[in-house]
């Protein structure tokens, strides 16, 4: 065992007491609200974009920020005679600001929302049967979740080892046994196959 295997040894006890901590349902209902936010931010953030722009206010409030931040970052770079330069940056950055700051606005109020509806349902796993096989789902869920990230993140840094072999890194991946073990395996062809003898 070298030390790219220990590195991963830890990050798996890590996902594991995670998932312990959390439980089987915390852990796929925050994964769940994640993306489900995410969706909902892309899809709906129009509807708080055009409330923004049609609303001389607040439009006005972003106008300034924008200016503010911008004028923060390129004062050392200006000088007066760019200031028009400036204004007319600043006007063109208003909107998309506003655009990022709705994706975010409906981000954060949906996974409000969502955490709100886990505390509710993680009430019912406070009894002690349901807690247990909470606890253990929560510790499989984390290993497996861990297992994955290991899994790409051995997909990338092979194709940079094969660039700088002779190097620290080069020769830590190359002589990893978990890193070994792992390219045996195909993971996406595994879930293609599970996939298809499922559905089909």
């Amino acid at each position: 065992m070298n030390w790219v295997d220990m590195i991963i040894t830890i990050l798996m006890i890590y996902f594991v007491y995670k998932g312990s901590k959390l439980g089987l349902i915390s852990s796929v209902f925050r994964m769940i609200s994640f993306f489900f936010s995410a969706y909902l931010a892309s899809r709906y953030h129009s509807f708080i974009y055009e409330f923004i722009i049609n609303n001389r206010f607040l439009y006005g409030i972003f106008e300034k920020a924008t200016g503010f931040i911008l004028n923060l970052i390129l004062q050392s770079r200006i000088n007066e005679s760019s200031d028009s330069l400036l204004r007319l940056m600043s006007g063109g950055m208003v909107k998309p600001v506003i655009s990022l700051a709705s994706i975010i606005i409906i981000f954060v109020l949906a996974n409000m929302l969502l955490k709100t509806v886990l505390g509710i349902i993680s009430l019912l796993f406070r009894i002690p049967i349901l807690k247990s096989l909470n606890k253990a789902g929560g510790m499989i869920f984390g290993f497996l979740q861990g297992f994955i990230i290991v899994y790409f993140f051995n997909m990338v840094f092979q194709k940079f080892a094969a660039f700088i072999p002779d190097s620290r890194l080069g020769e830590g991946i190359d002589s990893s046994l978990i890193l070994a073990y792992l390219q045996n395996i195909d993971l996406i062809d595994l879930f293609l196959n599970f996939s298809n003898k499922k559905f089909i």
